[in-house]
């Protein structure tokens, strides 16, 4: 197939080929530039690791929409279901109260705005808007401190070794 480019689409090409980061853009210009240059679409769709309809998509977008159509970027990224006044209600939710699942966060995001979440579609909600899930250990609540302090005093009377020093419990 030939392509004629004028030397300003060419340099374009160049341009947006060397100064880009989006390897989406680079492999686009890049295949422009080889069908321009004469190289058959297997070695291109080879060359640059795309399939041959993609070079084929490639170029067909390239010739009904024009260089700056062609290289734009038009992918908006998944924003959620929840719309940006529900998130802070829910930001203000999970800073005044200690949720330990991401299946009780899901209830409550069911509860208040009728969006429903999967757990897991509720624990990347939860990452996606800076809140992380911590592992929570036990921690013995409401203890007795004389009853602490009888027990380390009957304990230390049952390892205590002949010499006045405590006893490892590995002796």
């Amino acid at each position: 197939m030939e392509l004629n480019l004028t030397s300003e689409e060419l340099s374009q090409l160049r341009v947006s080929q060397y100064e880009t980061s989006d390897k989406v853009v680079f492999v686009k210009a890049t295949c422009i530039l080889m069908v321009a240059d004469g190289v058959a679409i297997d070695t291109i769709a080879n060359s640059l690791g795309v399939d041959v309809s993609t070079v084929y998509r490639y170029l067909k977008s390239y010739l009904s929409v024009g260089l700056k159509d062609f290289l734009g970027s038009n992918y908006v990224g998944y924003s959620g279901k929840l719309t940006e006044a529900e998130i802070v209600i829910l930001i203000a939710e999970l800073k005044s109260k200690l949720y330990t699942t991401a299946k009780s966060v899901s209830a409550f995001i069911y509860d208040t705005f009728g969006v429903k979440y999967s757990v897991s579609g509720t624990a990347d909600l939860l990452y996606r808007i800076g809140f992380v899930f911590k592992k929570s250990t036990g921690v013995p609540c409401e203890c007795d401190i004389e009853k602490q302090k009888k027990f380390v005093s009957k304990m230390s009377k049952i390892f205590k070794s002949q010499d006045g020093r405590y006893c490892n419990l590995l002796c």
